[in-house]
């Protein structure tokens, strides 16, 4: 894995149903932050009184952004909010619509990397506000959520343009991806 130098290009795409998502990708402008940390779950066996085996296994991944706005589209797929009459409307029934989160992460190689996270939920943990005084305070808003497997068994995928295939074919569908990376929710293919 190369240094990372910053983040960009963060995308949303609405999960429609099983293993589909729609066809349009919301891009995500703004972004300050991002985090994903991997929940482990422990396996251990005993026997003779001593522990024979251990693996840990991630059951989950979760998810913090922070980001300089959100416009109430993004938050209404986000939260499953309705717009009415050009206000976001919140009700006890909301509840948070799954997504792809697709993000790039640029390398101090001059390369990025190229995540997507399946069968995500985000929601808004908070924003806050402060009067203007002798200067200004950024005020940003802070997403949090969960991935969690999605019906593949897939959690996440990522490509690093640092590290192309060396094969004539494989090459040029690693670049077809990449090219098309915030297009469409990109998935791995098994052959």
């Amino acid at each position: 894995m190369n240094r990372i130098s910053g983040i960009r290009n963060i995308h949303i795409c609405k999960k429609v149903s099983e293993g589909e998502y729609d066809t349009e990708v919301v891009r995500m402008r703004g972004a300050k932050s991002l985090s994903v940390k991997d929940n482990k779950s422990q396996i251990t066996f005993y026997s003779d009184n001593v522990a024979d085996y251990n693996q840990s296994k991630t059951s989950s991944k979760e998810i913090e952004i922070e980001m300089a706005y959100l416009p109430i589209d993004v938050v209404a797929t986000l939260t499953g909010k309705q717009i009415v009459e050009g206000g976001l409307v919140s009700t006890a029934d909301d509840l948070q619509n799954p997504v792809a989160l697709m993000y790039e992460l640029t390398t101090l190689e001059g390369k990025s990397q190229y995540h997507v996270l399946y069968n995500v939920k985000l929601d808004i943990d908070g924003s806050e506000a402060k009067t203007m005084e002798e200067s200004i305070d950024e005020q940003n808003v802070k997403l949090v959520g969960t991935a969690i497997v999605d019906e593949q068994g897939l959690f996440d995928y990522m490509i690093d343009a640092n590290y192309p295939p060396k094969e004539e074919e494989d090459l040029r569908k690693f670049n077809a991806k990449i090219t098309n990376w915030f297009n469409a929710v990109q998935m791995p293919v098994s052959e």
